[in-house]
């Protein structure tokens, strides 16, 4: 709910991005995009877009948005026609083709198959550089594990992680996350 007023009171933005779920939400994003100095708004669609499209006051809020992103591949096409120019499926996660459960070490699958306590996955890559340090949250993953051995949580993890293997710093902290485990 503070998010617009956040927006409002701080420098001037030149992109606003909403991953913002429901119609409600959308809607009052919506009504204070006069507010956001010029910037650009894009909204994220995830899943379906059957429903919003079903309600004219989700559509008003939609047609506010510069740009929108639908993340379920062929949510453009079910969109009304004055939005597909403004939009583009771009899925969220793309699974390799080429990858089936004979391609992963038996192991691993063994262990991800295994019901004997709750699994938690964890996929992303090492990002070190920039105002972006630890895009994907590596270091919250690992806090998380953390608080729920220190509250006696019987879990499972699974961490599958990326990174540069000739960057010294991307190395180094791989190794810290195989340390913490």
């Amino acid at each position: 709910l503070w998010i617009p007023f956040f927006i409002l009171f701080r420098k001037k933005y030149d992109i606003i991005h909403f991953h913002v779920p429901s119609k409600a939400r959308k809607i009052y994003v919506a009504f204070f995009m006069p507010f956001y100095k010029r910037a650009k708004v894009i909204f994220t669609l995830h899943g379906d877009v059957t429903n919003l499209i079903s309600d004219k006051k989700t559509l008003w809020a939609l047609g506010k948005a510069d740009k929108i992103i639908c993340v379920q591949k062929g949510d453009t096409a079910k969109l009304p026609h004055e939005l597909m120019g403004k939009s583009k499926d771009i899925p969220a996660f793309i699974m390799h083709k080429n990858v089936t459960e004979c391609d992963i070490p038996q192991d691993i699958l063994s262990f991800a198959k295994d019901n004997s306590a709750p699994l938690l996955l964890f996929y992303g890559s090492i990002r070190l550089k920039g105002a972006l340090y630890d895009l994907y949250g590596i270091e919250d993953v690992l806090e998380l594990c953390t608080h729920l051995e220190s509250h006696k949580v019987n879990f499972r993890m699974l961490m599958l992680i990326t990174y540069n293997s000739n960057d010294t710093e991307e190395l180094n902290f791989m190794k810290k996350i195989v340390d913490a485990v």
